[in-house]
C-alpha cells in the first residue's frame, strides 16, 4: 500500500494559546504515525474572526495537482464556521482532494444536525 501524502492544515483564532496549538499538532502527528502517512507540507494560520484564509484554496489546488490529501483536526481548524468548513470539504471533493479529520465525532454531529 502506498504511503499517504498529506498537507497538515489548521486555522486558529487570534485568542489561541500555544498549548492548544501544540496539542493539535501532537494529535495530528500521532494520527500520521498510526496510518504511516508522510507530511509533504504544513500550513498553520492564526486569523481574526471573520478573516478569510488566503491559502486554503491554493492548498486544495496543490493537493489536487499532486494527488495529496489534507489532514486537519476538526471543522473548526478547517474553517471558523461549520458551513464554511463543509464548503471546503465539498470544494476538495470536486477536485478529488479528501480532507481528513482526526476528531470525526464533532464533524459527524455537525453533518447529522444539517440532515
Amino acid at each position: 500500500m502506498e504511503q499517504p501524502k498529506v498537507i497538515m492544515y489548521a486555522r486558529f483564532g487570534v485568542d489561541v494559546d500555544q498549548e492548544y496549538i501544540d496539542l493539535i499538532k501532537q494529535k495530528m502527528d500521532t494520527f500520521l504515525e498510526m496510518v504511516n502517512g508522510k507530511v509533504v507540507g504544513q500550513h498553520w494560520e492564526v486569523l481574526a474572526s471573520g478573516q478569510a484564509s488566503t491559502k486554503i484554496h491554493d492548498i486544495i489546488k496543490k493537493c489536487s495537482k499532486n494527488e495529496w490529501d489534507i489532514l486537519t483536526y476538526d471543522l473548526k481548524t478547517l474553517h471558523e464556521y461549520h458551513s464554511g468548513a463543509l464548503s471546503l470539504v465539498e470544494e476538495g471533493a470536486e477536485v478529488g482532494v479528501p480532507i481528513f479529520f482526526i476528531e470525526s465525532k464533532s464533524v459527524m454531529k455537525t453533518i447529522f444536525r444539517r440532515l
